[in-house]
């Protein structure tokens, strides 16, 4: 089921604290969006349908509407029976949130903060005082389960998928035709001497501060080359009338051309921005401007003061000059804008974003054991961990800090029975109770959902299997979900722990992995590769085996078949080895055998192991039992065909790649059925790399579906209309 089919007719409600300033426009978008993925509306709003503006009337159609003065209300909300709220003012909804309030299980919360940013100092400790509180409570409303907290971010800041922040959306209604009307029918005509047009555009309130903007433009005309003119396009606050009338009395006064233009629809004020030369945004409060982020798009320079919001977007978009709220300071800014060219319009700006970003659900949290630690020794863990950040969720290393004091959407364990199988006897017998009893206090303090990932049914190594068995046995009954890298390996672990039945599964592949010759620990080539290799002649056949050395691999009995091959043919056993008496075995071998035989033991680099499957003509292993393996998908993805046992996990992989790649054997493999196997002609299936449905970022896109299924929510990452 794709993304689009999972959301499309869902319910989702609305609330709005006001109808007033933005929220009829970003209404109007997420409206929008909804209808266009098949979601039924319902809008939550103060007053009556008279409180909609003529020109926004038509939303009334757009939604069921219902009009309370509880809109914005926590304990109002938490009464809808819906699959989302979205509140489009999250610091009016964050000033019900005090008391023990619980918010449904069953819905998913977006409040859209306007006004987001952290506190910070201020002359007035009053202000800054309520600045702290209203952030401690956004941050104590966003910590709740299923709620999540939006902030309206710059133009020039950087968003993240994992981030909870959204580029504010920036419509542009305008054409290049509409821009040159407005420029002919208010920038020019006769008695016109302005050769650089600013403007002040939307409501003009005291935040303006035009008194101090037509203080700047009278000394810039006094004091630089500039001509100046000014345009105010948009509505003039009623208690600003007369603070407007003496500013343009003043700079007419002083012959600089000014022009006041009201009941401006969107196209004629979007005209606007384009057709000055550059725009004045001067404000002290921090947070981003509509105005800025439609001149960026536009391409039209910006002046700015005041907030360091307003000082970092027009530096980091490079368009214009910033300078501090004062006389001189804007003055100075107006100068270096004039001199500067018009930047290149902000094309990465626009509406498409908004929607997607609120009606999407948020970044998962995932603490996984193991995440990334063990990199250089099993690639599988760190490049699944690497590809969900990449798709904007948060995977953290598992700690008992982290599992006891952080909330987690999902805990992944990978290899539990590592407890109950560790090598130290009081280790083990100590490590089983205590992981149990971290993660059911990780489950109930944070509602996570437990995930197990089948590398292995059963341990290679199994020192107490009845310790094993009652650890594995609760921990069956604990688990919400089980991702299995092949059928077999479900099949086979339910029926080792039948409470897995009633657990969510997935069935996906071992990915594929592209061997780095450069990756990993900084080392030279071997010299024992080096060697090894320039010894094997261009007409000798080379076998590998390699990976981890482990009893359950029987290299002892492989290394007695490959010493009675032809003496045409190599062996190479590479790899670590904890066993200091597999290692006096294999090394005896290899002292009996120096012609056929070579065993290598310690960590293989990506480098070393390229040109070792570069050379070899397959890769044997030898499993006494197995559900699935690196070393066999690591040597298959580099085009060397696989020998191996005929157990099933590898049968079915063979089955899926087709004749030649995986050349299957029934145990014990003895010198003639191994020559057999070499001899078989090269594969004829389309190797595994090549494979779409063997990619990591394919399957790690499965898999993150596959933890929102659990969860029960919808994955933010895969844009409306396509399937991972």
């Amino acid at each position: 089921m794709s993304r689009t089919d999972q959301i499309a007719g869902r319910r989702v409600d609305f609330a709005v604290d006001s109808l007033e300033g933005h929220r009829p426009f970003y209404l109007r978008l997420l409206l929008t969006y909804s209808e266009s993925i098949g979601n039924r509306c319902v809008v939550h709003a103060p007053g009556s349908p008279d409180a909609l503006a003529p020109h926004d009337r038509d939303l009334l159609e757009m939604a069921t509407w219902r009009f309370t003065s509880d809109s914005c209300n926590i304990d109002y909300l938490a009464s809808i029976n819906t699959d989302k709220i979205v509140v489009l003012d999250g610091d009016a909804l964050a000033r019900t949130t005090f008391g023990p309030r619980r918010w449904p299980a069953h819905t998913d919360l977006v409040a859209l903060s306007l006004r987001g940013q952290r506190p910070r100092l201020h002359r007035n400790p009053t202000r800054m005082l309520k600045s702290i509180v209203r952030y401690l409570i956004r941050v104590g409303l966003d910590r709740r389960p299923r709620v999540r907290v939006i902030t309206l971010a710059s133009s020039s800041e950087e968003v993240r998928a994992a981030d909870n922040k959204v580029h504010d959306a920036v419509p542009i209604d305008c054409t290049p035709a509409d821009i040159a009307s407005f420029a002919a029918d208010e920038l020019s005509g006769v008695g016109t001497t302005a050769t650089f047009w600013f403007g002040v555009l939307g409501v003009i309130n005291h935040r303006k501060n035009l008194p101090v903007i037509a203080d700047a433009l009278l000394d810039l005309a006094d004091n630089s080359t500039v001509e100046p003119g000014l345009v105010l396009a948009g509505s003039v606050a009623t208690e600003c009338q007369d603070e407007v009338q003496s500013a343009l009395a003043r700079l007419t006064a002083a012959g600089i051309p000014t022009r006041l233009v009201d009941n401006l629809d969107d196209t004629r004020f979007d005209a606007a921005i384009g057709a000055v030369d550059a725009v004045i945004v001067a404000y002290s409060n921090d947070g981003p401007s509509g105005v800025l982020a439609k001149a960026a798009r536009l391409g039209t320079r910006v002046v700015a003061a005041g907030s360091k919001t307003l000082r970092n977007d027009v530096e980091r978009l490079e368009l214009g000059a910033w300078g501090t709220l004062n006389r001189s300071g804007l003055c100075e800014a107006m100068i270096e804008t004039a001199r500067r060219p018009d930047p290149a319009p902000a094309t990465q700006l626009g509406t498409a974003h908004f929607g997607p970003r609120l009606l999407g659900s948020e970044p998962l949290r995932i603490l996984a054991w193991p995440a990334f630690k063990h990199r250089w020794a099993n690639r599988y863990t760190a490049d699944l961990a690497d590809h969900l950040v990449a798709q904007g969720n948060e995977v953290k290393e598992f700690g008992l800090g982290r599992a006891l004091f952080r909330r987690y959407d999902i805990v992944l364990l990978h290899w539990p029975e590592f407890a109950p199988t560790h090598r130290s006897r009081p280790v083990r017998f100590l490590a089983a109770p205590a992981v149990l009893a971290v993660l059911a206090a990780h489950r109930l303090l944070g509602k996570a959902k437990l995930i197990w990932t089948i590398h292995n049914v059963r341990p290679h190594d199994d020192p107490s299997p009845w310790l094993r068995r009652w650890f594995m046995t609760a921990l069956a009954d604990r688990l919400d979900g089980v991702i299995a890298l092949n059928h077999t390996g479900l099949e086979e672990a339910i029926a080792s722990y039948p409470a897995l039945a009633n657990a969510e599964t997935l069935v996906t592949r071992h990915p594929a992995y592209t061997l780095e010759p450069d990756a990993g620990p900084p080392s030279t080539r071997s010299p024992d590769i080096e060697d090894f290799l320039s010894a094997v002649n261009a007409d000798d056949r080379l076998l590998v085996s390699w990976g981890k050395m482990s009893n359950y691999k029987q290299l002892d009995d492989l290394a007695l078949t490959v010493s009675r091959l032809d003496e045409r043919t190599r062996s190479l056993f590479a790899g670590r080895c904890d066993d200091p008496f597999l290692i006096d075995r294999l090394k005896a071998s290899e002292k009996s055998n120096p012609d056929r035989l070579r065993v290598l033991t310690g960590h293989i680099a990506d480098k070393d192991l390229v040109a070792v499957l570069e050379r070899a003509d397959a890769a044997v292993f030898n499993f006494s039992d197995i559900t699935n393996s690196g070393s066999v998908i690591a040597s298959l993805s580099a085009g060397v065909p696989v020998i191996a046992p005929s157990h099933r996990g590898l049968e079915e992989l063979g089955k899926e790649l087709g004749d030649g790649w995986v050349r299957l054997f029934d145990p014990p493999l003895d010198p003639e059925v191994l020559r057999q196997l070499l001899d078989e002609p090269p594969p004829t299936g389309t190797p595994i790399a090549e494979r779409p449905e063997f990619r990591f970022e394919n399957i790690a896109a499965e898999t993150e579906g596959f933890f929102h299924r659990v969860t029960g929510t919808l994955s933010h990452s895969c844009p409306s209309g396509t399937t991972p």
